[in-house]
């Protein structure tokens, strides 16, 4: 069951859902957004894992008109959107009764889907939601999790901005954290 599992998340990174809209470029490019990110766990979770290290990919074009009948139609700016990647969340080291503990790292991948709207020229936002992997002390469960980002567009193929992670896994609470992530246009 693992690897069926493994093996979807590795193949939706791969495929594209929604077909993209091309723009005329110059130069050859990928049109792919590469993202790297640090992120803070928040409440519980911060007390077992430090500071988390997060590597996605997600698309650079979308399709904004998706449906033809006017009924149906998204308003502009709005699309949909995925993104696939992991984030590795650092154990913490602890003594109780003097002994001391260090708690495992923490994997966390994901393949989410969503809406991404742009409010402005210079800014986007995402809200996504799906299944993943979390892998800790050896062990392997399913998960759903979810993230809401902004960008801003530093320059032409640079953008930065927050994101806040949930991770919900079953028999466990929610895990949060919080983060900022840079980005390139591959």
């Amino acid at each position: 069951m693992r690897k069926i599992l493994l093996f979807l998340f590795s193949f939706s990174f791969f495929i594209s859902v929604f077909p993209q809209q091309k723009e005329p470029t110059s130069k050859k490019s990928l049109d792919i957004l590469a993202s790297a990110g640090i992120q803070m766990p928040i409440g519980d979770f911060s007390t077992t894992h430090s500071a988390g290290v997060s590597l996605d990919l997600a698309p650079v074009y979308h399709r904004f008109r998706l449906v033809n009948r006017e009924s149906m139609k998204f308003p502009d700016g709005i699309a949909f959107t995925y993104n696939g990647g992991f984030t590795y969340y650092f154990g913490k080291s602890e003594t109780v009764s003097g002994y001391s503990y260090k708690y495992p790292g923490y994997l966390f991948i994901h393949a989410f889907g969503g809406l991404f709207y742009v409010p402005s020229k210079k800014i986007n936002t995402s809200l996504l939601a799906g299944p993943a992997v979390g892998i800790y002390n050896g062990n392997s469960k399913f998960n759903i999790g979810g993230r809401l980002e902004a960008s801003y567009h530093i320059g032409s193929i640079l953008h930065a901005g927050p994101l806040i992670n949930w991770l919900w896994e079953a028999g466990t609470r929610s895990l949060w954290s919080a983060g900022i992530k840079f980005s390139v246009e591959l």
